[in-house]
């Protein structure tokens, strides 16, 4: 009993070199001795067993004869005792607020089965009628508390109304839309609001034929925001669900809100200020911010404006030329706050993951992304913050599975399907990373981030020239983005264009102050061969604890040429990786 408490178990590659290494380093992670260290959820477990190296992946050693057959085999056999060890674990968990939601995972194939999404549906961006384009926050509040409540009905699978507005965007249908997102039925309607009434239309479509199979109006006096938003929201989620025929969900998980009595005026400003956090850019944050202190003016306990506020700040860093240990000190505050006053917010904890990760603890943010996780399995954000956390802490097929299960969840989701292509670069999946962040691109031609991940992905696989033409155009779409015009001049260098490497340098150090210039001209001088130069720059980042290295890759293969040294080394050592 001594031992098993105090020595850690052999690695099972050195008893079993015939089973795959990231199936063997997943075993590890659950027998480990300390709760925090091991999987949170089943769900984690489960979206770790579907990557593909579980079964295709690297091994120990070569198998001797009848190698391919054993190994299938006892990859069944482990996968099932995992999910069962996974499930049963995330079973001993305390759930002591009446209002937690917890949806029970799946702990057998056939439950798994079960589980499978068997109704693809979009929700469109409920559209704010009657003039007034200031109302557009409530349809965008209204919208995501739809699409959030039907992501969880058993046997939907719901496209993010974000990836349905950047199709719709482009000047295409609403049909269209849906049949391009691949979906069966899409959930479309408006919001008016006229004084103090509410007036909400919604109708479900069948997207094969055209029929509607569904539709209704509503209209509430909006006294109680809060009240008529969960009303509408369960009315119209219990309508779709048995239109298109899915189990009802049991009434002891079923979603309830984490908000208790609510001033509609806080709550009406809480909305606006997370319409804001959805637009990012420096502008947008700081109006966010600006409304979730308004929210907390009016209400000292509305926990979820304390979450945003701090997931601005969290972001902030990020966005514009702020005091960082100030900015993220206050956030930290904010989130700390929010779990305090409900405990079982799950935004609260992925926000101070994302403060924790900005601040270089990286261990105490990988422990808040899994609580928060935890505490909503179905939060696509934590899924998605947890997987780009274990990419800078060089953990690449967990970060892969992290990012699968966030775009399950976010299906069609740019970003996070972009994400997904650089984990599996990273990963040493070439193939896959750019057939992957190819679709990210194709999913919204304006959205720059997807551009600067796929450059990542060619540059990565060591196909700087092809990197050229996405990073150009990222440039082009923010002529300040550090992180763009960073790769951009890298890949110059690699193909030997050192002119426009240089130019590009000289770009970025005539952008005013602000974070990531420091890590992007060291990467430039990476791509041109001056490695002294390099470390210049990254230990002057460093120094002045530029948030960016919690979005850089520091073992990535670009910064290979740095790895041997001793300062990079200790470079590493002092963020904490």
């Amino acid at each position: 009993m001594t031992a098993r408490m105090t020595e850690d178990p052999p690695h099972i590659c050195s008893v079993r070199p015939d089973v795959p290494k990231v199936l063997a380093d997943l075993v590890m992670r659950c027998l480990e001795r300390d709760p925090a260290d091991r999987p949170q959820s089943a769900h984690e477990v489960l979206a770790a067993l579907d990557d593909p190296a579980m079964v295709s992946g690297a091994y120990g050693t070569v198998a001797g004869p009848g190698g391919r057959w054993r190994r299938a085999r006892d990859w069944r056999v482990i996968a099932a005792v995992l999910v069962a060890v996974g499930a049963a674990s995330i079973g001993l968990l305390a759930r002591s607020r009446r209002n937690v939601v917890v949806n029970p995972a799946p702990t057998t194939v056939a439950a798994v089965s079960a589980a499978a999404p068997v109704s693809r549906v979009v929700v469109l961006p409920l559209v704010s009628i009657g003039g007034d384009s200031a109302n557009a926050y409530l349809a965008d509040g209204i919208t995501n508390e739809l699409a959030s409540a039907l992501s969880r009905v058993p046997g939907v699978q719901v496209v993010s109304p974000s990836r349905a507005a950047a199709l719709l965007a482009t000047g295409r249908s609403p049909s269209d839309v849906g049949r391009e997102l691949g979906v069966t039925r899409q959930l479309e309607g408006t919001v008016q609001r006229e004084g103090k009434r509410l007036r909400v239309t919604a109708r479900l479509v069948d997207v094969r034929d055209g029929t509607m199979t569904w539709s209704d109006m509503y209209e509430r006096d909006v006294t109680d925001l809060l009240s008529v938003q969960d009303e509408l929201t369960r009315v119209i989620t219990g309508a779709v669900r048995e239109a298109i025929g899915a189990r009802t969900q049991p009434a002891d998980t079923a979603p309830t809100s984490t908000l208790a009595s609510v001033s509609s005026e806080a709550y009406d400003l809480y909305l606006r200020g997370r319409f804001q956090l959805t637009r990012r850019g420096a502008g947008p944050l700081r109006q966010a911010m600006a409304y979730f202190q308004q929210a907390i003016a009016k209400d000292r306990n509305l926990a979820p404006a304390y979450s945003g506020l701090a997931t601005a700040q969290g972001l902030l860093a990020l966005h514009a030329n702020v005091d960082v240990e100030r900015s993220l000190a206050d956030g930290l505050r904010n989130a700390d706050r929010a779990i305090a006053l409900d405990s079982n917010l799950a935004d609260a904890w992925a926000a101070r993951g994302v403060l924790h990760e900005r601040s270089w603890r990286w261990a105490e943010a990988e422990r808040d992304f899994h609580r928060a996780i935890v505490i909503d399995p179905a939060n696509a954000p934590a899924h998605r913050w947890l997987g780009e956390l274990l990419l800078v802490r060089g953990r690449a097929p967990e970060a892969v599975a992290a990012l699968q299960r966030a775009s399950q969840l976010d299906a069609g989701s740019p970003i996070v399907v972009g994400a997904l292509g650089v984990a599996l670069a990273l990963a040493g999946r070439s193939t896959e990373a750019l057939t992957t962040a190819e679709r990210a691109v194709s999913f919204d031609s304006t959205q720059i981030l997807t551009r600067i991940m796929l450059g990542q992905v060619q540059l990565y696989a060591r196909h700087p020239a092809e990197a050229v033409a996405p990073l150009e155009a990222a440039a082009q779409l923010d002529p300040s983005s550090t992180r763009a015009l960073g790769l951009l001049g890298y890949a110059f260098g690699r193909v030997g264009d050192v002119d426009a490497a240089r130019r590009t340098s000289a770009r970025i150090d005539a952008l005013p102050p602000g974070p990531g210039k420091e890590i992007a001209v060291g990467r430039i001088a990476v791509g041109l061969g001056d490695t002294a130069q390099a470390l210049a720059h990254l230990e002057s980042a460093a120094k002045t604890k530029d948030p960016f290295f919690s979005t850089e890759f520091a073992r990535s293969p670009i910064f290979a040429p740095l790895l041997g040294s001793a300062r990079y080394q200790a470079l590493l050592r002092s963020i904490g990786l």
